[in-house]
């Protein structure tokens, strides 16, 4: 009686996981787009996932779990559900991409690496 008490955990165990990976592959950021005056977040399989109204923001970067944008003088992060994670005045930076989970700017000749909530992490000459 034990054994299949153990069993049973260990499938439910392993169901639960194979979920969560399988959620967490759907809200990962394959591509944003802008459409109609839209930014439209994808995901893996294509879906969308979010939008939000394009208004002065430039999409500038995207990484697997968050975008960047540029708009009024800010450099903007956002998640995959189009919410703002931080933000960063944009004088004297230029957004030259973002992969993984950071960003790269170029500030004053020097290539300058972001975190998503906009925490530098390295810098180097240019």
């Amino acid at each position: 009686m034990k054994l299949s008490y153990i069993l049973s955990f260990v499938l439910v165990i392993n169901f639960s996981l194979l979920l969560a990976q399988q959620n967490n592959s759907s809200t990962q950021i394959s591509d944003v787009q802008i459409k109609n005056n839209w930014i439209i977040v994808f995901n893996s399989n294509a879906k969308e996932i979010s939008r939000m109204p394009q208004s002065k923001n430039e999409v500038v970067g995207i990484a697997g779990d968050f975008f960047v944008v540029t708009a009024n003088n800010w450099i903007i992060t956002y998640n995959e559900k189009c919410k703002e994670i931080a933000r960063m005045p944009s004088s004297n930076k230029q957004v030259k991409g973002a992969v993984g989970n950071s960003f790269t700017v170029l500030s004053n000749n020097w290539i300058v690496t972001y975190d998503k909530k906009c925490k530098e992490k390295s810098r180097r000459p240019k």
